[in-house]
């Protein structure tokens, strides 16, 4: 039946009516012009029917056709784009490239006339299971974007052979794939016809077939003729088969990973090409920890590493996945430092509802957020910490994937998340690192379950590559400082380090991350004990001491922790906000508190919007807090009328009134590295 099945599947991707075939008409496979409006494609079954020995069902043939549709969009902004990039700079173009061709590599992927189809089908209609049917998919996949980069590559850059020889041969490349897929086929289907499917035994190795036959006579005297066959190697053999089906399927070089590389070799642009083409390949792929490590080390060592063997103490850093309201870098790094800990923190800035620490800093006039190795090196010898972003020369390749993320606003793997992530703390040459991983209504993961297999990916890579780590999931079902917009979050900070106001959840987590370095580098030996060392380092104002003193080594202003206000500017329209009805605040979409500040201007929706450090909300009611007429949620600091109207809206919106709120712990769990 399998064999059918595939032999039918093989039918359907040669000879039904549908716009596989004419995939060879340009780039990716279909006809684009230089109009910016879509032109549709033809319905895959439109018109005469008789001309396939197979029509397809109705709801099958909108399928296909609405995956067509996207492909053709997605083919006419590649093209567009690689126009763009011949013209100017290739960096964001080439980025935008990679990103569509991700996206298109997944609707192509779904489309007919893959040998991926065959023979996933044909393992899944098997007891192989669905694992195996995946590896051999993504095994074909990886075949198809191997075989068109090398085939490319080789014929044009060896040979010195055109863009016609290339595809000439590639549909030579194709005929024999073709040509060995039936051939499998068709030995598969002699050995079920002489009852030898070993395909994919359904019995394990060392699994005995007995056949008793027994000759009953009259006389009772039995014969017992007791056939017992072996089978022992069926399970090595199915492994065989298939990796052996998997790259013969493979062979078959995907068309639009073949016009994309000659597009883009056209240009000048061969590497990303093939970056293109593995993203093309690989979608639902994930990673060993072996290889989440090597390949964290790899992205490590495209740049600098930085070496901090000449100062006197531990050398530390803090990883926040980002949330609403998270201060907590800003109190965290000089704390460390007045209890002899070293923080040179790598930081970045906000995308989307999450706030960036950066971004912070820059809201304080003067502050250089991206110094010269020189004066960085200085200031963490000097002041003790020093919150900078990523130089030029720390992981390079980290910034390449981060952008592509920024790009295509996806979530990615948690592989690729583990990678960017440390690459950069890796390369900052630290002893220990504490990560602090977000769950909740505002977090980069919602669930609990997620954070963990977030912040567990992270401990073991960290600890695998060297670096001494450990995390912490912290709550983000509600913000977490009282404060949330870039120049209102600093004016947060500065009053929790001279202990002019602490929010108790704000102080909680940044002690507690604290502690845990503290513990990590040998400055106590307890959790206790590091707990009262960190917390006598911010109450003394010692900590405040080391945040001034790299504020004015970075450029900002000398007198800025004592007049604050003097330098940090006011939004023109500054008016409390209230809820609608009255109650309990027993739920807060912390999103939608991030999203109401995006909206103000003080947040990105893409990575080049600009920033107006005034505004935001202070004075955000927690979840518990009564509201009514008189009690407000929050005050709100806008540019405008028009922006503080939108914003409010989304603010009440956000915040949940009833009788009673639940209580999420702040601390909701400890990850240490895992065997």
């Amino acid at each position: 039946m399998a064999a059918v099945l595939a032999a039918l599947l093989l039918v359907i991707s040669f000879s039904s009516s549908n716009p596989v075939s004419a995939q060879s008409a340009n780039l990716l496979g279909r006809g684009a012009t230089d109009s910016t409006e879509s032109t549709p494609p033809p319905n895959p079954d439109a018109g005469n029917k008789e001309d396939s020995l197979i029509a397809l069902p109705d709801w099958l043939s909108d399928i296909i056709g609405q995956t067509v549709v996207i492909q053709t969009k997605l083919n006419r902004e590649i093209t567009a784009t690689l126009r763009d990039a011949k013209d100017g700079d290739s960096f964001w173009p080439g980025l935008v490239i990679i990103a569509l061709s991700f996206g298109y590599g997944v609707f192509h992927a779904a489309g007919p006339g893959h040998g991926k189809m065959i023979t996933t089908t044909y393992f899944l209609s098997r007891d192989a299971g669905w694992k195996q049917g995946v590896a051999m998919g993504s095994l074909i996949a990886a075949v198809q974007a191997v075989s068109a980069i090398v085939m490319v590559g080789g014929l044009t850059l060896i040979l010195n052979l055109g863009p016609a020889a290339v595809t000439k041969n590639g549909l030579i490349m194709e005929a024999v794939s073709y040509a060995l897929i039936a051939a499998l086929g068709a030995v598969m289907a002699l050995r079920i016809l002489q009852g030898r499917d070993d395909c994919c035994d359904h019995h394990g190795p060392g699994m005995h077939h007995h056949h008793h036959a027994h000759d009953h006579s009259h006389d009772h005297d039995h014969d017992h003729n007791h056939h017992h066959t072996h089978h022992d190697a069926p399970a090595t053999q199915s492994n065989w088969q298939m990796i052996s089906t998997g790259v013969v399927a493979g062979l078959r070089p995907c068309t639009g990973s073949i016009l994309v590389l000659l597009f883009t070799l056209a240009n000048g642009m061969f590497l990303i090409g093939i970056g293109a083409a593995f993203a093309m390949a690989v979608y639902f792929n994930d990673m060993s920890m072996d290889e989440r490590v090597a390949l964290t080390l790899a992205m490590r060592d495209s740049g600098t590493v930085l070496d901090w063997s000449d100062l006197d103490g531990p050398v530390a850093d803090k990883h926040s996945t980002g949330g609403v309201g998270d201060n907590v870098s800003l109190m965290l790094a000089p704390i460390l430092a007045a209890c002899g800990i070293y923080v040179p923190m790598i930081s970045g800035r906000g995308l989307g509802h999450t706030g960036g620490t950066l971004d912070k800093f820059d809201a304080i006039p003067g502050y250089q957020t991206q110094p010269d190795n020189a004066l960085f090196r200085k200031v963490v010898r000097e002041a003790g910490c020093a919150i900078i972003g990523q130089t030029a020369d720390l992981a390079p390749a980290d910034k390449t994937l981060y952008s592509i993320r920024d790009v295509t606003g996806t979530v990615e793997s948690i592989a690729l998340i583990t990678a960017s992530i440390l690459s950069k703390k890796l390369a900052a040459g630290l002893d220990a690192l504490i990560l602090d991983v977000k769950t909740g209504s505002g977090a980069f993961m919602p669930t609990l379950e997620q954070s963990r297999d977030l912040a567990q990916s992270l401990v073991n890579v960290a600890n695998g590559a060297g670096l001494r780590t450990r995390a912490l999931l912290t709550d983000m079902n509600e913000p977490l400082a009282s404060a949330a917009g870039n120049g209102l979050e600093v004016r947060n900070a500065l009053n929790f380090l001279t202990g002019a106001h602490q929010d108790p959840r704000l102080r909680e987590v940044t002690l507690a991350l604290c502690a845990e370095i503290a513990l990590m580098t040998g400055k106590a030996t307890s959790l206790d004990e590091a707990r009262h060392q960190v917390a006598s380092a911010l109450d003394s104002g010692r900590a405040t001491e080391h945040f001034a003193r790299m504020v004015t080594a970075l450029g900002g202003p000398a007198d800025f922790v004592d007049n604050m206000d003097t330098h940090l500017a006011p939004a023109p329209i500054v008016r409390d906000v209230y809820a609608e009805g009255q109650g309990t605040i027993t739920a807060i979409d912390t999103r939608g508190v991030g999203m109401a500040v995006v909206a103000l201007g003080g947040g990105r929706a893409t990575p080049t919007d600009s920033i107006d450090y005034r505004v935001g909300f202070d004075r955000l009611a927690p979840l518990g807090a009564t509201a009514d007429a008189q009690t407000p949620i929050a005050r709100i600091h806008a540019a405008d009328d028009a922006s503080a109207a939108d914003a409010e809206a989304r603010l009440r919106r956000a915040y949940g009134l009833g009788d009673t709120a639940g209580e999420n712990p702040i601390i909701a769990g400890r990850v240490e590295p895992r065997e």
